[in-house]
């Protein structure tokens, strides 16, 4: 017997045997939520990750193994390790996408979605909003972002599940801000649905909830009060000091007043992310369905309260609360940085108002026992609510595609306007490769544009996929070398002071003009926008 017991124990240290024991273990709703999440992912992004599209920025990053611990990013570095420092986009596409897939399953167990179908479409809208392509357009970065987002989601998860998450939880919110801060936005906006789920689906009892409430609060807390210990650390024993870019350096230093006074702006830009066309040009009809999802998640709130029986709980009072102050966690980064650019990467949280009908859908219809009438609200609400989720996400897929279209053109253009740019500066007769070369501005100006026509107007709102693929000498540099093979020597910025102040007088003519790349000084001046 001891020896049958010893040979059970032996078998199960194998791989194959533990790997499928542990794989079983997965609840059947988790697996559905990460390959649901990797289908789509992969379905709405494999043509970026099978193609080398780069913005501005990723033109200067093809090998980046440095950290931006100058702007709080001290865990950047550790995190972009997992798929090299490489701005490879099949492989770092791929990571993303496991981290992503994670994170998404994780979600689905924190709002308890029970529902296959509604835990098939919150991997479809999380993996298709358009956040995502605009990410993605930052291949460099792009395992960074979803690492960031795997580990505030996983803080928020443990936290839930074990007293002790709390301290693990708490590690988590600092070393995902210390990907990119915008991710505390996410961790914050998730605790509380969590909260509301579990007030509206009233199966958990008013202690309970108030002790993972209380649980959520210090988790917080203690994530940020972590960051920034570490990066003081960091700047300190790195001898640096924190960027001004965006307002980083001043992050966190808002007065009473001016947080009061940023409310009224924060409810407004909430509402205005659906309903202009500030960073997404949606047509009406998705506009419509962005109402009715508002309709919806009222409706279900109110079914909820009275079908569940939370009026009778203590907790119902949290229920408006959350509701109210849940537009300023969407807009958080308004508070954390008030003069920064605010731009669309900065929103991802926005990708979990499209899953709140799902979830409040269940609590409002959680009992099996119903009336007649109640099933049939039940079958009509749920119908309801796959249609609407499947035409938004398909809307995100659309959006996303359209948006590599974008990138994909505007390489095609700037590579033949480079190309046709170079070969002038060869053919010039004083040329030599020891030639300074100085770029007088950038794409577009009044006789050339780089811009595609098709897709230009509708991406101009997705930073990262709008704008010019080269706009100053760092990305002049990256994309004469990376992407034409010739290593360009450019200018010095004395030499650039003294070439710009004789260009006043010489009145160049700008590209593609005869004349607009010429010598002046000793230095190949190529004229594109000197305004």
């Amino acid at each position: 017997m001891r020896s049958s017991l010893d040979q059970e124990s032996w078998q199960q240290m194998l791989p194959d045997t533990y790997i499928k024991n542990k794989f079983q273990n997965i609840s059947h709703r988790f697996r559905l939520a990460f390959f649901s999440a990797l289908i789509f992912g992969f379905i709405t992004h494999i043509f970026m990750f099978v193609n080398k599209l780069p913005n501005g920025d990723d033109l200067e990053s093809m090998y980046r193994n440095y950290s931006m611990i100058t702007s709080g990013r001290w865990f950047d570095k550790v995190a972009m390790a997992l798929s090299s420092y490489y701005s490879m986009p099949w492989v770092t596409g791929v990571v993303a996408l496991f981290f992503l897939a994670l994170s998404i399953a994780m979600i689905v167990s924190i709002l308890d979605i029970k529902k296959p179908s509604n835990v098939v479409m919150t991997g479809a809208l999380l993996t298709t909003f358009p956040i995502l392509a605009a990410m993605f357009s930052y291949m460099f970065y792009a395992d960074l972002y979803m690492i960031s987002m795997f580990l505030s989601v996983s803080a928020i998860w443990l936290t839930k599940r074990y007293w002790y998450g709390l301290f693990l939880g708490a590690l988590g919110i600092a070393c995902s801000m210390g990907c990119y801060q915008a991710y505390i936005g996410f961790a914050i906006v998730l605790c509380i649905l969590s909260i509301l789920q579990m007030i509206l689906n009233n199966e958990k009892s008013t202690k309970e909830v108030i002790f993972i409430t209380f649980r959520y609060l210090c988790v917080g807390i203690l994530g940020v009060i972590l960051y920034f210990v570490v990066s003081k650390f960091c700047l300190s024993y790195f001898n640096l000091t924190l960027t001004d870019y965006q307002g980083i350096d001043q992050m966190g230093n808002t007065s009473v007043i001016h947080f009061l006074n940023i409310i009224p702006e924060a409810y407004v830009d909430f509402f205005a992310f659906f309903f202009s066309d500030l960073y997404l040009k949606n047509p009406v009809y998705v506009k419509f369905l962005y109402a009715v999802i508002f309709l919806l998640i009222s409706v279900f709130s109110i079914i909820a309260i009275v079908r569940n029986q939370v009026y009778k709980k203590i907790t119902i009072v949290l229920v408006p609360v959350l509701l109210g102050i849940l537009p300023l966690a969407f807009q958080v980064i308004l508070f954390m940085a008030p003069k920064a650019f605010l731009h669309f990467l900065m929103y991802p949280q926005y990708a979990l108002f499209f899953v709140m009908p799902l979830f409040l859908g269940e609590a409002a219809f959680v009992r099996k026992k119903k009336t007649l009438i109640q099933w049939r609200a039940d079958i009509f609400c749920s119908w309801i609510i796959l249609i609407v989720s499947c035409v938004i996400s398909y809307n995100f897929y659309l959006t996303s595609n359209i948006s590599y279209l974008n990138l994909h053109l505007k390489y095609e253009i700037t590579y033949a306007t480079e190309l046709r740019i170079l070969d002038r500066i060869e053919q010039h007769p004083e040329y030599t490769k020891d030639t300074p070369i100085l770029f007088v501005g950038a794409f577009p100006n009044n006789n050339h544009s780089i811009y595609p026509q098709a897709t230009n107007n509708f991406v101009s709102g997705l930073v990262g996929i709008n704008g010019n693929l080269v706009h100053h000498d760092l990305n002049y540099e990256g994309f004469y070398s990376n992407y034409l093979g010739v290593q360009v020597n450019l200018a010095t910025e004395d030499q650039r002071d003294s070439v710009l102040n004789k260009l006043k007088e010489l009145d160049m003519p700008i590209w593609p003009e005869i004349g607009s790349v010429d010598m002046v000084d000793g230095i190949m001046v190529v004229n594109i926008n000197p305004s």
